[in-house]
């Protein structure tokens, strides 16, 4: 859409025809110079926005993007995602006054990522995701006064993440997944209020995922300023946790009562899980913590998330026994504790904790009926004694049993 006939327009759409190495069906034939640019198909004169959806009758345009794209100073929105163009993100693109999403997903571009794109003072979306991008995050892309969503994942991006980021207030969806960023992740994004989506996911930040890279150091404590925050999820890198104050994120997590997966397995955290492990968000259904060094008992107050479906723990240094609290968690569906270094015996009665996860014998069958969840049990390679409660094969749903390398008679 254009507000008029301009040469500026004219020249620049000419020149954006000529990196279109492909238009088997013509549909650029009208863009020529005997035709008014009005006229030209796929053009409209009228409101003032350009937005280029990429393909072309059906055929998507190859090549690269024309740096002269950028003369056409009335475009609002530049949307060349899923295409197949290649080369590098050209620096003119940062010269559009007016341009408020700017989507280039899915191509095969690569280079760095221009720090001029930063010049757009008016960008509310930027989204360079599942590229061939290389180099780090420019900090200079810290100033950005309305950008609401970036997504920069699945790039081959590395360095740290620039604590410039925190400077954009306005941002809601900070999506770096899939990338191999180092260092550690910046304590001055705390300080994001409006964050709700961190794939460091895509809500107020809701979600917080950077999974995948290569960060590491101590998770900061002040996550907890995050409050809108829904997902959060880090695995797969390399956090660490040795003290106990470097637990203290999991007390600041306390105050995002909207949480509801909390994913840290896959990385180096050690010490001992902290009690205010209980005191998370209600709405927690998810918690993934395996695949670390956390020892020492497991909290006794795990047994006040109500809400968990999903509990794995397994591949840990964690001893002691199975909370009798693990009881209260009926809408549990997949519980894992393997390859830990758990002891004692699975409780005997019905009425203990855990007896709706078929993990203690029922004094009869009706008792079994509370098993409507339970899809996965996996306690290998502990060191659990007693005996194997026959009423197990009660359980109607429950497909993967694990409970190999014990003590069990």
């Amino acid at each position: 859409m254009l507000s008029a006939d301009s040469s500026a327009d004219r020249e620049a759409l000419l020149s954006f025809k000529g990196a279109i190495s492909d238009d088997p069906l013509g549909a650029m034939n009208s863009w020529n110079e005997s035709t008014p640019l009005c006229r030209w198909r796929g053009v409209t004169c009228g409101s003032g926005t350009a937005p280029f959806q990429g393909s072309s009758a059906g055929s998507p345009p190859c090549g690269r993007i024309p740096g002269s794209i950028s003369n056409c100073t009335k475009m609002e929105t530049v949307s060349l995602s899923e295409n197949y163009l290649d080369g590098e993100i050209l620096p003119e693109l940062g010269s559009f006054p007016k341009l408020q999403f700017l989507g280039l997903y899915s191509n095969n571009l690569r280079g760095p990522i221009p720090s001029t794109l930063a010049d757009i003072s008016t960008l509310t979306t930027l989204d360079l995701s599942s590229n061939g991008l290389r180099g780090g995050i420019p900090p200079e892309l810290g100033p950005f006064p309305e950008l609401q969503s970036l997504g920069l994942s699945s790039n081959n991006l590395t360095g740290g993440i620039p604590s410039s980021l925190a400077n954009i207030s306005t941002l809601t969806l900070l999506d770096l997944s899939n990338n191999g960023h180092g260092g550690s992740i910046p304590p001055e994004l705390g300080h994001l209020s409006n964050l709700t989506v961190v794939f460091l996911f895509t809500n107020d930040l809701t979600v917080v995922e950077v999974s995948q890279n290569r960060l590491g150091g101590v998770i900061p404590f002040n996550l907890g300023k995050l409050q809108s925050l829904t997902w959060l999820i880090l695995s797969d890198n390399s956090f660490q946790a040795r003290e106990e104050e470097d637990w203290n994120f999991i007390t600041s997590l306390t105050n995002c009562s909207n949480l509801t997966k909390m994913g840290l397995q896959n990385n180096s955290l050690g010490g001992v899980l902290p009690a205010a492990v209980a005191n998370l968000s209600r709405k927690l259904d998810t918690l993934l913590i395996e695949r670390n060094h956390i020892g020492g008992r497991i909290p006794e107050g795990l047994g006040s998330l109500g809400e968990l479906s999903m509990l794995r723990m397994g591949r840990n240094l964690l001893t002691g026994e199975i909370p009798a609290s693990f009881g209260e968690l009926t809408d549990l569906k997949h519980l894992t504790l393997e390859d830990n270094k758990l002891s004692g015996e699975i409780p005997p009665s019905p009425g203990d904790p855990l007896s709706h996860l078929s993990l203690t014998p029922p004094r009869s069958v009706p008792e079994m009926g509370k098993l409507k969840n339970l899809n996965t049990l996996n306690l290998s390679r502990n060191r659990l004694s007693g005996e194997i409660p026959s009423s197990i094969g009660d359980c109607q749903v429950l497909e993967f049993l694990l409970l190999e390398s014990n003590l069990f008679q």
